[in-house]
């Protein structure tokens, strides 16, 4: 029992050493993705510079970070910016994304970047989907703060925005 011991607490020390405790994993896949090209896991580390990629339409992935949020892709394509524990910057280049966000302190960052605008977090739960045309934003819960190149809006619960050029 003591080797046994030792041996969990050699292997976690080990890992907390180097630093290779993971902001953010993969828990769920359904269909296809990728993570710079290559086919992803579940339980597989999400990390600053990744291009996540879902094949189809209906293929999704779902994210649970270290700090407690979720998020899941739906036949989407995020490019990971920023990934710390204090810091979430992703963009959605297609697709959408279903975010359930912890409320955050003052010195945490989540935000979310689309062709059309910025959408910024403190602890909330969103939709948002990005096409060509368009970037589509519905609150579920708390608010999110939307920044275009010209003006700012916060878009409380229960209510939606539509941003294009």
């Amino acid at each position: 029992m003591k080797i046994f011991l030792f041996g969990v607490f050699f292997s976690l020390s080990t890992v907390f050493a180097q630093g290779i405790v993971a902001v953010a994993n993969i828990t769920k896949i359904q269909g296809m993705a990728t993570i710079n090209n290559q086919a992803v896991q579940v339980g597989q580390e999400v990390a600053s510079g990744t291009i996540i990629k879902l094949a189809k339409k209906g293929d999704s992935l779902d994210i649970k970070f270290q700090n407690g949020h979720k998020m899941r892709l739906v036949g989407a394509t995020v490019k990971v910016l920023d990934l710390t524990p204090k810091s979430t910057v992703l963009e959605l280049v297609s697709g959408s994304i279903y975010a359930w966000a912890n409320k955050l302190s003052n010195n945490e960052r989540f935000r979310i970047k689309t062709k059309w605008a910025s959408f910024a977090v403190r602890g909330t739960k969103f939709y948002l989907e990005e096409n060509k045309l368009e970037s589509y934003l519905c609150v579920c819960d708390g608010m999110v703060h939307v920044e275009k190149s010209d003006s700012a809006i916060e878009v409380e619960k229960f209510f939606d925005l539509t941003i294009s050029k």
